[in-house]
């Protein structure tokens, strides 16, 4: 972190003027934020730190194996956002869920789906057009149908326990929110 402070006059006495810079630099978000969870609640806070600061529309892919925590990630955000965290299933055989949040979230599975054109006739551009929050497990597999920019999540288990988690923009749309959450994670 990068303090200044500016001082300046104005009228009979002097005011103080201080400017915080937290400075993410957008060649350091190349590869992407990690952090590690250890815990439930710290998927949690990231659920919250993810609602705070991503704008609407957003397309948001996890990847990561089975058991990985991703339909876990989605069942905590869904709560940050007021719903109910029994709502928020695996879709893996419903393969579109949609959940009634303010604002919605779409919570789609490409994990079955045996082609490209199978996700497509889900109806996903649609629903990434909406102002939504549009969450596709198993993103890797249908990245081709992805659109420009997208948030992606990358979920990697440990053998103690703890999740790896890394934040990547795919266009440079999500480098900021990153940024911040990055910079709220370590405060």
């Amino acid at each position: 972190m990068i303090l200044f402070w500016f001082r300046a006059f104005f009228g009979d006495g002097p005011v103080f003027i201080s400017f915080l810079f937290h400075s993410v630099m957008q060649s350091d978000l190349t590869q992407g934020w990690t952090c590690v969870l250890k815990s439930l609640s710290d998927t949690a806070r990231l659920a919250k730190l993810l609602v705070k600061q991503l704008p609407i529309p957003v397309t948001v892919g996890i990847k990561g194996t089975l058991g990985a925590g991703k339909t876990q990630l989605v069942r905590y955000f869904v709560e940050a956002l007021g719903g109910s965290a029994s709502w928020v299933t695996s879709p893996t055989y419903v393969m579109v869920q949609t959940y009634l949040t303010t604002p919605e979230v779409h919570h789609l599975d490409a994990y079955r789906l045996k082609d490209i054109q199978e996700f497509h006739d889900l109806g996903v551009d649609e629903l990434m057009q909406q102002p939504a929050y549009t969450w596709i497990e198993w993103s890797d597999k249908v990245t081709a149908a992805l659109p420009e920019d997208y948030l992606e999540i990358e979920m990697s288990p440990q053998p103690d326990g703890t999740r790896v988690v890394t934040l990547k923009s795919i266009g440079p749309e999500y480098n900021f929110c990153i940024s911040q959450i990055a910079a709220k994670w370590g405060a």
